[in-house]
């Protein structure tokens, strides 16, 4: 992590050090946060939409943090204390540290956005590195806003040879903001699909925001993108950027792909061929194929060799509620509610509906609301019951129907009205709507059964892993 003395960090944002404060004082990290701050950090005062980190300055110092970054508007306020630089915006003074760290430490940088898969793909690229023996450092969680990207790239070992890192925008402009912090060698793009609507308005803006990435990369630097989106793959070449292009289907034009994938329906767990190498994902879904390839992909572009049977002992370990599986009381448990969007969820019911359960055990969806989709909103959800009953999800298999659909949530009812509406006549499916996820919880405990599977899909803010706690908590008594 960043180690500084105070009189270079100040030069380095721009800053004041204020009264008597100590230039030679060294600090260890920085935070944002006087909760979690640690003895030795640099806290910054940052001001936002409900909370302003001025009004925890004293709490910072109570935990021995070595100086705070405050506005300079603001510096009065604190002359009771020392170890105190004053700034014209702490925003954008963490984030001028950041970059200045980033140069320093010299590292072939990584950066990642996409609809859907970022962390997973991010996670993927690290482990093959590290497996090929190359010191790499990925970004903690969804460490990847205007925050978490500067607190990631300050957190990260000067040691390191690579640095692999996410890029999540929501709002037009932001990865204008973004992308100069890191000015990545390799520039990743996963997908594009139905998410942030409420914000960017349409499908093309989400590619056009995304995009905006390729604009931002170092010189000799290389793209990676899915071959299958035409759209997206003509806007990329309007780059004039090297691109590597993967795609998890066989057929496809790509330069990775696999030359044969299946999944095992015994655990939704998919196995692919690529370069001669047959590989077993402990993973759920199919679509986690095209994360192996874009994964894989990166490493091309990033022209390291890497161990490609190593991903066969990878695991999701640094970032969970993305389609881990739990067995609890005999019963398979999909945990899948890290975010939600159409694509993801549809995804998702796919391998989920072709699972083989044993006679008489039956699968139960358990479908929550998917966030910041706007205008389209009701609709998205709608397309999801249409066509869960409509079978043109998880229609390959005979046994893919389920035997419950329990909602949850404001816009999820729209997924169950929906179902409701289309199902055939002769549809014995138990459909209920809950209002939160503790009202799920209990409703899931009148109806599964041990050797039941069930589905957990949603987007964070529904908080599914209550209705999961609640359930594990009664599952000795279905016993």
């Amino acid at each position: 992590m960043i180690s500084l003395d105070l009189k270079t960090a100040t030069e380095i944002i721009g800053g004041t050090l204020v009264g008597d404060s100590n230039p030679g004082a060294v600090f260890n990290g920085v935070s944002i946060d006087s909760r979690t701050a640690c003895a030795g950090e640099l806290f910054f005062a940052i001001r936002g939409a409900n909370n302003d980190g001025h009004r925890f300055v004293p709490d910072a110092f109570a935990r021995n943090v070595a100086g705070v970054v405050v506005e300079s508007s603001r510096a009065a306020e604190f002359t009771e204390f020392t170890q105190v630089v004053a700034v014209a915006d702490t925003t954008q003074a963490l984030k001028e540290l950041a970059r200045k760290y980033r140069v320093d430490v010299g590292a072939v940088y990584v950066g990642i956005t996409g609809s859907t898969g970022k962390t997973t793909v991010k996670e993927m690229i690290h482990h093959l590195l590290e497996t090929a023996q190359k010191r790499s450092y990925a970004s903690p969680g969804n460490f990847n806003n205007l925050f978490g990207l500067p607190l990631a790239l300050l957190r990260m070992d000067r040691s390191v040879d690579f640095g692999v890192f996410e890029l999540g925008i929501s709002t037009p402009g932001e990865m204008d903001q973004l992308a100069p912090i890191l000015e990545p060698t390799v520039a990743v793009i996963t997908n594009i699909s139905a998410t942030h609507l409420e914000f960017l308005g349409s499908v093309d803006k989400v590619r056009e925001e995304k995009l905006k990435l390729l604009s931002f990369l170092r010189a000799g630097g290389a793209a990676v993108a899915p071959a299958d989106d035409r759209a997206l793959m003509n806007a990329a070449r309007d780059y004039g950027v090297s691109l590597v292009t993967f795609s998890g289907v066989i057929y496809s034009d790509a330069d990775v792909k696999p030359s044969w994938a299946a999944i095992d329906n015994s655990n939704g767990q998919p196995t692919f061929e690529y370069d001669g190498r047959k590989i077993c994902l402990k993973l759920f879904g199919m679509h986690q194929v095209e994360n192996a390839m874009c994964a894989l992909a990166s490493c091309r572009a990033l022209k390291v060799d890497v161990d490609i049977e190593s991903l066969a002992t990878f695991r999701m370990d640094r970032a969970g509620w993305r389609g881990e599986i739990e067995r609890v009381s005999d019963m398979t448990l999909v945990l899948d509610y890290y975010n939600a969007g159409p694509a993801s969820m549809r995804a998702g019911l796919e391998t989920f509906l072709a699972l083989e359960l044993p006679q008489g055990a039956h699968k139960i969806a358990v479908l929550g609301d998917m966030l910041e989709l706007g205008e389209s909103t009701q609709r998205e959800h709608e397309k999801i019951g249409e066509a869960l009953a409509r079978h043109e999800i998880g229609k390959k298999k005979k046994d893919s129907a389920m035997t419950a659909l329990l909602t949850v949530g404001e816009h999820a009812v729209h997924i169950s009205s929906a179902f409701d509406r289309e199902r055939d006549s002769g549809e014995t499916t138990l459909v209920t709507h809950c209002a939160n996820s503790a009202e799920a919880g209990r409703a899931l405990l009148k109806i599964v059964r041990p050797g039941d599977a069930v589905y957990f899909k949603a987007s964070r803010g529904i908080k599914l892993e209550e209705t999961v706690t609640i359930l594990k908590g009664g599952a000795f008594k279905l016993n």
